[in-house]
């Protein structure tokens, strides 16, 4: 089987989350890439079975392979985009797979409080709307 699009559902109720989402859908790609919020009825839907669904990023082939977590779904959202690609065929090789790892988790790890300084973008596919700004 070869790879011909991806779905990428990444974490709606963060604010990070959401602008990597709408700069995502913003990059040209080599293949489909269909980013949902995890939490969608649509994502449950067809996703629900993935048992991490909304606490990481979450790439799904078309071709039934899953990747979720630092550095795997990153490096496979980063292989789709045509700017991209040699940077994730970069990081995916063995002397740099533990850099990407430890990049890639640090900044999962406090993806909520970057999100916090960057500020709460809308999400048009969200379950619930952000919360109002004082």
């Amino acid at each position: 089987m070869s790879l011909t699009a991806i779905a990428v559902l990444y974490d709606e109720s963060c604010g990070l989350c959401r602008r990597s989402a709408h700069w995502l859908a913003g990059e040209k790609a080599h293949i489909p890439v269909e980013i949902l919020a995890a939490g969608s009825p649509a994502a449950r839907a067809r996703f629900g079975d993935i048992p991490v669904l909304g606490e990481d990023l979450v790439v799904v082939g078309d071709d039934g392979r899953v990747w979720w977590g630092s550095p795997d779904a990153y490096i496979m959202a980063m292989w789709a985009l045509r700017k991209w690609r040699p940077w994730a065929i970069r990081l995916a090789r063995p002397g740099m797979s533990r850099l990407a790892a430890a990049v890639f988790k640090r900044v999962s790890t406090h993806r909520r409080a970057i999100g916090a300084i960057l500020g709460e973008p809308y999400c048009a596919d969200c379950v619930t709307n952000p919360p109002e700004r004082l």
